[in-house]
């Protein structure tokens, strides 16, 4: 639940200072990671539930594809992937 609460956390503090596109989100996203050690990383991924973790999963098999298919044709590319947490079998 740490990850939902520190999602929460920065939305609620950055919403009006950021313009919510995609590159204040990946300077955000990138800002967060440097505070945490790798063993850190690791232990909020083990305290994700099934359907986070399932989430946490296809959203990175679906962002590593696309990076593959836009190295080839980048015109192809759509807009980035945003979960709803869905349970994705």
């Amino acid at each position: 639940m740490f990850l939902l609460k520190l999602i929460d956390d920065l939305f609620e503090h950055y919403r009006s200072r950021l313009s919510g596109d995609e590159d204040d989100i990946d300077i955000l996203a990138l800002a967060v990671l440097e505070q945490l050690n790798d063993g850190e990383i690791l232990e909020h991924i083990k305290e994700m539930s099934e359907m986070e973790l399932r989430s946490f999963f296809a959203m990175y098999i679906v962002e590593s594809l696309k990076a593959k298919f836009s190295e080839t044709n980048p015109s192809q590319v759509k807009e980035p992937f945003h979960s709803d947490h869905r349970n994705i079998h």
